[in-house]
């Protein structure tokens, strides 16, 4: 300080006890400015510095905008008055910096930013990296590169202000308050991390939040922000994973955050605003009103708090309008929906306050409610107006800003339009929502956000189908789902990954990497598109995604990949019907049709305008809840018998219904093209259904009376399991029998299965009890035609890449396992081992399981279970194949066609005669033991459990 002003000495010590305290800083603030007017051009740096500081501190406490753009003035008078290279102007800079990046925070100007990172980098190279105010500068300029990362999208930034932010927490006191900030400043860009699908960077804040919670002051505003982070952080992790788990904590941290009184406004309008989305959710996943209400007030108190805020206050606006329409669905209150609209209607006619997205999207939900409104209430001009709103704010956003809201409206308009008789709308209206599938296809490839657009999507890809059929295009419809299935797939399996993976490790690592680098700067710039700049993160995702398509192009020169992320085309389904129809579906609430594919291309229409999307899901649910308890999922302990009748008596009675819904027609059109084998590939619920073993309405007849029944993930996976099938042999086999694992009893008849097995082949590999560990049997898989598994399966229904065969040692053979463990001259695997048939629940998974994998890693055919099945049925049905495969019947489809009839007519005499024809005498002991309690005459597995337990996937 001059010690020539002693007013400006006294000035700087009452402003340093003003600042400890919560005295009034008014007086401080005037008296401060008519010193700026008298002081000497010395003392000017250090007046200004002062006078800013009780200005910034004063914006801190109130919130008032003036008071900040006044110490940005004051600070810039400052820098000028001592000249930026001096080391005087190190603290004037610093705080300009910091001044500047909060106006920044406030009006997203990007001026404001660049002028602030301009002045710490100044700072920081007067100062130098190792003084003691070098980690003050780090710090400061480590949020700022960190808000020019989350506006531009830069890794660059991104990265530079994780490298800062950690070299000043290292500088800091562990425990310390400084250290404490530091730290959470340092979660904001591993947000950004998170945020782009890095788990380790999500990993990492979640553990800071754990270790800072437990030592935070419950009265400090430390604790406030910690609360912040670890409730992003739980809200996010959610989503990802949804484990409830993680909601639950993020709604108590809200729950203890807004507790705190010494909020500032604008944090606890954020506070609540997060809470009640965190609410909306919990909505979601226990069907709880009250979640929706207390959502409703949270945000209702946050627009009081946002009042001088109109741009953050419209988000909230449309936030509350969602709750409300939510609320309505709910519990049917008109009054919500009308409150809703006027919500939406103040958003969208704001005009330059809100930004494009949002506007867009609240007159697409505008026009959502109002299309709501007229159905209700039967208004017509309601209707027509919603419908006029929707169709304006379709065109007036691309895919590319937004694939998840056009894929949204794209579904209602058509959803609306086929409801009315008007196909031809609605199949213009879904090849919007079609072409923001393929969008996000390319935004977001193997992302989480990609897997929940990609379940929205498959309803599209339903209703876009059932529109092209009714409007006489049958052939574009199966292409619409072929390019769903083929999808859903590739994203269930990650099979993006891999193939770049595969390229980098054939030798075009370059390449391999430019592909993916390229990709991951394609799916940074869609996160800029809700920053302040969309329009260049537009541009830019336009240029990442034309170099992507030139790399893809370089790619299929590349021997091995010629097929590379090529779509796929009518060639791939022609090729894929060459050897028996395929039959395709399309199931929604406005009428069903299943499409008939033969291999000229033809396709024809079985119309079923009476099946509803409604009643297959019913039936269906009704099926998995019986199967569930049957597996013993819903942890009751019901009478066994009970739980067994009520599953029999559900799979009587859901293929009972499929005959007479759909399979009784479809196998009679098939048998007037005299054929005997058919494919399927049916969509959602169905998929999920044992639909091979439909009775048929002509007597006790099933479908497999009919003809021979596969099932396929899609016609490309099919199509290269054709070709493995006519390269392949079958004169080796790898034979996995009853494998040693705790907790599961041994498998008696296993061994009979695996001595049936062998006798089939030239050559074997047994891999029994403690000698079928994982690495035996992955070892062994590529030196065999055939791999059989007499053992135990896991299912996981809910994430089915970590379905798995339980092996020797507690080990597992996971279907991701599978996916990455070639087996490209397989030509079949059995899996004899419960429910390893089982696919997903939820669109892309709902065409995923060990089968799949096993084609998609290289198989060409493969036997599976679809529910749990008695060991002994299971061992039979193998025995009897393979007396018949390879050796007798080269086709194994036909031969477990052939198997399966006969194992649900055979009486246990002629089972015996079986055995003993195959089975030595030392093996099939316990086989036979399991069926003393029959007689001779009797048909041990006619029920349908037990003879229908298998499915064929592949050729």
């Amino acid at each position: 300080m001059n010690p020539q002003n002693p007013d400006a000495a006294d000035y700087r010590s009452r402003i340093r006890h003003a600042l400890d305290s919560d005295d009034p800083l008014e007086g401080l603030i005037e008296e401060g400015e008519a010193l700026l007017a008298r002081v000497d051009a010395v003392a000017v740096p250090d007046v200004c510095l002062d006078v800013a500081l009780v200005r910034a501190h004063r914006y801190e406490r109130a919130d008032d905008d003036a008071d900040l753009q006044r110490a940005i003035v004051i600070l810039r008078r400052g820098v000028a008055s001592c000249g930026t290279g001096s080391w005087s102007a190190v603290p004037l800079l610093v705080n300009l910096g910091t001044a500047l990046l909060r106006s920044f925070e406030r009006h997203a100007q990007m001026s404001d930013l660049a002028e602030a990172i301009d002045c710490l980098v100044t700072a920081r190279g007067v100062e130098g990296d190792f003084s003691s105010r070098s980690p003050v500068i780090h710090s400061s300029l480590g949020s700022a590169l960190f808000r020019q990362a989350q506006a531009t999208g830069g890794a660059e930034a991104r990265d530079a202000s994780i490298s800062l932010l950690e070299r000043a927490m290292q500088a800091a006191s562990p425990g310390s308050a400084e250290w404490t900030q530091r730290q959470l400043n340092l979660c904001n860009p591993l947000f950004l991390r998170a945020e782009q699908g890095d788990q380790a960077a999500l990993d990492r804040i979640l553990r800071a939040a754990d270790d800072l919670l437990p030592s935070a002051d419950p009265s400090s505003t430390f604790e406030a922000d910690i609360l912040l982070v670890s409730s992003r952080a739980c809200r996010l992790a959610f989503e990802w994973s949804d484990e409830v788990r993680y909601l639950h904590r993020a709604l108590a941290d809200y729950q203890q955050l807004l507790t705190h009184g010494d909020l500032t406004p604008n944090v606890a309008a954020l506070a609540r605003a997060n809470y009640a989305n965190a609410l909306r959710a919990e909505y979601e996943v226990t069907g709880g009103v009250e979640s929706l209400e207390e959502a409703c007030e949270q945000l209702t108190a946050a627009l009081d708090l946002l009042a001088g805020r109109p741009a953050e206050a419209l988000k909230q606006s449309a936030n509350l309008a969602k709750v409300l329409a939510r609320r309505f669905e709910a519990m049917g209150d008109v009054a919500d929906l009308r409150a809703a609209i006027r919500l939406h209607e103040e958003v969208v006619e704001a005009g330059s306050l809100g930004e494009h997205t949002l506007r867009v999207e609240s007159k697409a939900n505008l026009g959502t409610a109002l299309l709501t409104l007229g159905r209700r209430t039967h208004d017509a001009r309601a209707t027509e107006s919603g419908l006029a709103t929707l169709a304006a704010a379709l065109s007036e956003i691309e895919e590319v800003q937004d694939p998840g809201l056009v894929l949204a409206m794209g579904v209602l308009l058509g959803e609306h339009h086929l409801s009315t008789g008007r196909p031809d709308l609605a199949a213009g209206a879904l090849r919007r929502a079609l072409l923001a599938l393929d969008q996000a296809d390319v935004l977001s490839t193997g992302s989480s956000s990609r897997h929940r657009l990609l379940r929205r999507g498959a309803h599209a890809v339903q209703l876009a189908a059932l529109a092209l059929v009714r409007t006489g295009h049958p052939e574009d419809a199966v292409l619409v789902i072929e390019q769903g299935r083929a999808r859903a797939v590739a994203d269930a399996l990650k099979l993006d990954v891999a193939a770049v993976d595969d390229l980098a490790a054939s030798g075009s690592l370059q390449l391999a990497s430019a592909y993916a680098s390229t990709a991951r700067e394609l799916r940074a710039a869609s996160h800029r598109l809700t920053g302040p700049q969309p329009e260049r993160a537009v541009a830019e995702i336009r240029a990442h995604r034309g170099r992507l398509d030139a790399l893809t192009r370089s790619i299929r020169e590349v021997e091995g990949f010629e097929d590379f992320a090529r779509p796929v085309d009518g060639a791939t389904i022609r090729r894929a019907a060459g050897a028996a129809p395929l039959v395709y579906g399309c199931v929604t609430d406005f009428g069903s049709a299943l499409l008939i594919v033969s291999g000229d291309g033809s396709v024809d229409v079985l119309d079923l305008p009476k099946l509803k999307h409604a009643t297959v899901e019913r039936l269906a649910s009704e099926y998995l809840g019986a199967l569930a308890s049957l597996r013993g999922e819903h942890g009751v302990l019901d009478d066994v018998a009970d739980v067994e009748k009520r599953w029999a008596d559900a799979l009587d009675t859901l293929t009972r219904w499929m005959g007479a819904a759909f399979m009784t027609r479809l196998c009679a059109v098939l048998a007037e093209r005299h054929v005997t084998r058919a494919v399927l590939l049916l969509p959602g619920w169905l998929n999920l259904l044992p639909v091979s073993a439909a009775r048929l309405s002509t007597g006790e007849r099933t479908a497999v009376d009919a003809l021979a029944w596969c099932y396929a993930p899609s016609a490309a996976a099919l199509a290269g399991a054709s070709a493995v099938a006519a390269s392949s042999t079958a004169r080796s086999a790898v034979l996995v029998g009853d494998p040693e694992s705790s907790g599961v009893e041994p498998l008696a008849s296993a061994a009979a299965e695996v001595d049936g097995a062998r006798a089939a082949f030239s050559r074997t590999t047994v891999l029994r009890g403690s000698q079928a560990t994982r690495d035996a049997v992955r070892g062994s898989l590529s030196l065999h035609d055939v791999a059989h598994f007499a053992c135990h399966g896991l299912t996981d229904r809910a994430d089915p890449l970590r379905s798995a065969l339980l092996l020797a040692g507690d080990e597992q053979l996971t279907l991701g396992d599978l996916l990455h463990h070639r087996v490209s001259r397989m030509r079949l695997c059995v899996l004899s081992a419960c429910d390893t048939a089982v696919v997903g629940e939820q669109a892309p998974d709902e065409y995923v399981s060990l089968p799949t994998g096993l084609v998609q890693a290289g198989a060409a055919g493969v036997i599976a279970a679809q529910w749990p099945v008695w060991d002994v049925a299971a061992a039979v049905l193998s025995i009897r194949l393979y007396a018949e495969w390879p050796r007798e019947d080269p086709d194994p489809v036909s031969a477990f066609h052939d198997a399966q009839l006969w194992l649900r007519n055979a009486t246990r005499r002629e089972v015996e005669r079986l055995v003993e024809r195959q089975v030595s005498a030392v093996a099939r002991g316990p086989l036979l033991d399991g069926l003393r309690h029959v007689g001779l005459d009797v048909r041990p597995f006619h029920d349908t459990q037990d003879w229908a337990a298998f499915a064929y996937v592949g050729c």
